[in-house]
């Protein structure tokens, strides 16, 4: 059945390929030392959304992700590699989803997930671990931000890793285009068409600061079907630091 649905990925994710471009307006085909904490997590073997490892057996992802199945063991975690087809042939089990208990998809207020792995005996070793802020850690508008992922192209789907790098987006200025920003949330990326910036896919997969390789945000939603015209927004991990240290790093 699992090589029926990976022949299956294969097929449509090919096709898709056909139609790529060298000129990608949603940012560049990456090797995965540029992001090597990046996941991809499969619901039902099919790629769902992003998410990055905080340790071997703790991913950071967003709860939006999980609305349509609650059941970890429909999920696994694809690590360690650039290529989709590859890390669905090496995927891990998830044996628990933990929501934030502040989660309200209305709101899509506290928008953070973290998925427990089981721990495998060999774990790749192009993956590592991202690093957590401080709290008092801040950013500037314009500070420079890591994004990745498997989402969509201005072609369509892609059967390759790409990353960029985008701008912290002035708050107050994404507060009049939206009409509402909670506080826990980062504006980041650009205002013009054909820029690079998250997608639908990429929900989950983490904002890193270029500088340090910190994280300081979760992929939660976007407000344009291009993509590209609008900063997306994310959600501030510096705001849910001392609830991922009580659970991922508990017994450290």
């Amino acid at each position: 059945m699992k090589f029926i649905l990976i022949f299956l990925l294969f097929s449509i994710l090919s096709i898709s390929a056909k139609n790529l471009e060298s000129k990608i307006y949603y940012g560049d085909y990456v090797d995965i030392s540029f992001a090597p904490y990046q996941v991809e997590i499969f619901l039902d073997y099919l790629p769902n959304c992003g998410g990055s490892l905080l340790s071997e057996t703790f991913v950071l992802t967003a709860a939006h992700c999980t609305e349509s199945d609650k059941n970890p063991k429909s999920y696994s975690i694809g690590v360690g590699t650039r290529r989709i087809l590859d890390i669905v042939m090496f995927n891990i089990k998830v044996i628990k989803i933990i929501d934030h208990p502040e989660y309200d998809k209305t709101t899509v207020f506290s928008d953070f997930s973290l998925f427990q792995m089981e721990k495998v005996k060999k774990f790749p070793k192009s993956a590592a671990f991202v690093k957590l802020p401080n709290k008092d850690d801040v950013l500037k508008t314009g500070e420079i931000m890591n994004i990745a992922g498997f989402g969509r192209t201005e072609n369509g789907v892609t059967i390759f890793l790409k990353g960029g790098s985008i701008p912290i987006y002035d708050q107050e200025k994404c507060k009049e285009l939206f009409g509402h920003l909670e506080k826990t949330m980062i504006c980041a990326g650009y205002e013009k068409p054909m820029s690079t910036g998250s997608c639908f896919g990429d929900s989950g997969s983490g904002l890193v600061r270029r500088s340090d390789g910190k994280i300081f945000g979760v992929t939660s939603f976007i407000f344009s079907e291009k993509c590209s015209t609008h900063p997306a927004v994310y959600s501030k991990v510096t705001a849910v630091l001392d609830w991922i240290n009580e659970i991922v790093f508990k017994d450290h």
